[in-house]
């Protein structure tokens, strides 16, 4: 049940500012005034995600720096462990926060906000700031062409591989086909680098989850509930790297990345799954190779069985081999 649910975000946050940087610069200082440790937990999620988007405007108008912006990132995961981890839970808070940040500013729509924070997010410091800041107006709409642009441009032209392999099979099998791509990119030749590979693999995925959407963010919280296990993992210089050409990592994004376009919900839902089996083969292959107990949610039947469904459908050729 969610707390409190005729409460939402738009109708607790009073706005009073109106500075001359423009409506990011109003919507974070107008949550930052409004907002108590009183709060019900619903609001407080919401303005964690509000507050998360407005610094990644900031950020992108040359207001904010990189620190800045990673200081309201890491609010909104305290948040997230602190208030409601179900998917159900997390849409809500999103959905608040959209709603009360287009009440500023039509343009500002959920698509919108979602890919600005995803560029800021995906792309980090490697994005090129400003060197002055940015009239809010010329901001919005040149970013808002920028994103239409894109949109335009990687729109797959062809049904991508992972609509096709569904189309062709199912999700449930589609997605094992898949997982076998991906976990093919581990050295299957070495058991404690593939071991060690998977754990670096598991722990960027789920750095990366905890930055996505509602059911991302369920996911992860879901698996584990120890997020200093895999914070800052994608920052790491891994002992056995994952993301060079041809690795795991990359699998998975060639796999998943043209597919957002295509269906951006079920992309997300298709990456988890893969995530979550192979993270399945890691904890059993790490308590066989360490002869350690493991969590009952994973067994070496389950693992057992997907390996043969696997096979069953290469060996039946359901799938080509490319």
């Amino acid at each position: 049940m969610l707390d409190n649910p005729e409460k939402r975000l738009i109708h607790v946050i009073k706005k009073k500012n109106n500075l001359h940087e423009g409506i990011f610069a109003n919507i974070n200082n107008d949550l930052n005034e409004s907002i108590s440790i009183d709060s019900p937990q619903m609001i407080k999620m919401a303005y964690a995600y509000a507050r998360r988007t407005a610094a990644a405007g900031l950020y992108l108008q040359g207001i904010f720096t990189y620190e800045d912006y990673c200081h309201a990132s890491m609010m909104f995961r305290v948040y997230q462990r602190v208030t409601g981890h179900t998917v159900e839970f997390q849409e809500e808070a999103a959905s608040q926060a959209f709603e009360y940040i287009y009440s500023y500013d039509k343009r500002l729509d959920r698509k919108f906000l979602i890919s600005l924070t995803s560029l800021v997010e995906l792309q980090g410091h490697g994005l090129l700031q400003p060197t002055h800041q940015v009239r809010y107006e010329l901001f919005v709409e040149n970013l808002k062409a920028a994103f239409e642009q894109s949109s335009s441009i990687f729109t797959p032209q062809k049904e991508t591989l992972g609509s096709k392999l569904i189309n062709q099979l199912g999700y449930e099998d589609a997605s094992i086909v898949l997982y076998g791509m991906v976990s093919s990119r581990f050295d299957t030749n070495d058991t404690y680098k593939m071991v060690s590979q998977m754990g670096q693999f598991i722990r960027e995925e789920f750095d990366a989850a905890s930055r996505g959407n509602a059911y991302s963010i369920a996911f992860v919280n879901k698996l584990c509930h120890d997020s200093s296990w895999y914070e800052g993992a994608m920052g790491e210089q891994a002992e056995f790297p994952i993301d060079n050409p041809g690795g795991p990592q990359q699998t998975i994004l060639g796999i998943i990345i043209p597919m957002i376009h295509e269906n951006a919900e079920l992309a997300v839902k298709l990456r988890c799954h893969i995530v979550e089996m192979i993270y399945e083969d890691y904890e059993v292959l790490k308590s066989e190779l360490m002869n350690t107990p493991r969590s009952a949610l994973f067994s070496s039947e389950s693992l057992r069985k997907r390996r043969e469904r696997l096979t069953y459908l290469f060996q039946n050729k359901l799938v080509s081999a490319d």
